[in-house]
């Protein structure tokens, strides 16, 4: 007699068996994509902020060796003719904050508006110029025909709309009234030292541009560090991590607020410098008594600054290139979350 073959499904405890073993591998699986992934946006953002530091290099040829500076563009009319002149014109400080930095540096094509965000960064509120919708309404590309300097150069005191896109923001501030943020880095404080070093001879020592870090340098322990949404950007396990350009071309990984150190000229020696915190204070005076400190200012100081046009408070730099209020420099180098939570 021919025999015959009975085929059968799975029974109910094989099928769960099976089920069981599928959610085993994806649970093993899904760190190491996730993991893959980051490793990913990492190596994408450390290549971006190296071609941000590429295009700042870039700048020095047409400004004598020094990084483009907006007070570099900024000026008021040459006084022996009474109009703009290229390189010639008192350079008005106020304006070297982040946002009219990055600004400048796309208004000269030395970089696209694309090239300031991060892969990495994880604020909803930061998108490229242009790119995302601002406020919910169309998205409004960078603004190439504001340049104007002849007609800026009479205003410049009060306003350097004309010599960029004044539209570019960078205030990461709490109850700003703009939605869009379009810079994802820190940058050197455009003041007293820093801003004489910022040029292309300057060593390794001097930090350019850098993965923004906790409010004011809080270090592990401080809520300003354990609750920042700054450690969720490249960092491990609660822990800051971050890429930093220097002024040879250099980039860096750090998981240090203290990479580097800097010669105190008041001390004499090599000190510690804290990156994200503005440990000078003669180059500080307070509103109130408009009397600078006495300590050292050669520092490294990386900040996220605005010209403050939304809250209509004046630029953190006063015009004799002294910090007006530290608080205006370093409150955004990164704000706690409760600025752009959903």
């Amino acid at each position: 007699m021919k025999s015959t073959t009975i085929r059968r499904g799975f029974t109910i405890v094989e099928l769960m068996v099976v089920v069981a073993i599928i959610a085993l591998l994806i649970s093993l699986l899904v760190p190491a994509l996730a993991s893959s992934f980051a490793s990913a946006r990492a190596t994408q953002d450390q290549a971006q902020i190296r071609g941000v530091m590429a295009g700042t290099i870039m700048s020095s040829q047409d400004f004598n060796d020094k990084f483009l500076s907006p007070d570099l563009i900024a000026r008021k009319p040459y006084e022996q003719l009474n109009q703009y002149m290229w390189g010639k014109g008192d350079r008005v400080m106020n304006w070297n904050s982040t946002e009219s930095l990055c600004s400048a540096i796309i208004m000269r094509e030395y970089l696209e508006p694309d090239a300031f965000v991060s892969p990495v960064d994880v604020n909803p509120y930061i998108g490229a110029k242009g790119q995302i919708e601002e406020g919910g309404g169309e998205a409004v590309p960078y603004n190439f025909d504001a340049w104007d300097p002849v007609s800026a150069s009479q205003n410049v005191g009060s306003s350097p709309e004309g010599f960029w896109d004044i539209a570019f923001y960078c205030d990461l501030a709490p109850n700003s009234n703009e939605d869009t943020d379009h810079n994802s880095y820190a940058n050197s404080a455009l003041v007293g030292h820093r801003l004489k070093k910022w040029n292309v001879n300057s060593g390794h020592d001097r930090i350019t541009w850098s993965t923004r870090g906790t409010k004011d340098g809080a270090m592990v322990g401080m809520p300003d560090y354990d609750d920042s949404p700054a450690l969720e950007m490249i960092g491990e396990e609660n822990l800051w991590k971050g890429h930093m350009t220097h002024a040879d071309g250099s980039v860096t990984v750090e998981t240090s607020f203290i990479p580097v150190m800097h010669y105190s000229t008041a001390n004499r020696l090599q000190v510690v410098d804290n990156v994200f915190a503005a440990e000078f204070a003669n180059e500080y005076f307070s509103p109130a008594s408009g009397q600078p400190q006495n300590v050292g200012a050669a520092d490294n100081f990386q900040c996220y600054s605005n010209n403050n046009y939304a809250s209509g408070s004046p630029a953190p730099i006063a015009p004799n290139g002294l910090i007006v209020d530290s608080y205006f420099m370093s409150r955004c180098s990164w704000c706690t979350d409760s600025d752009w939570n959903e």
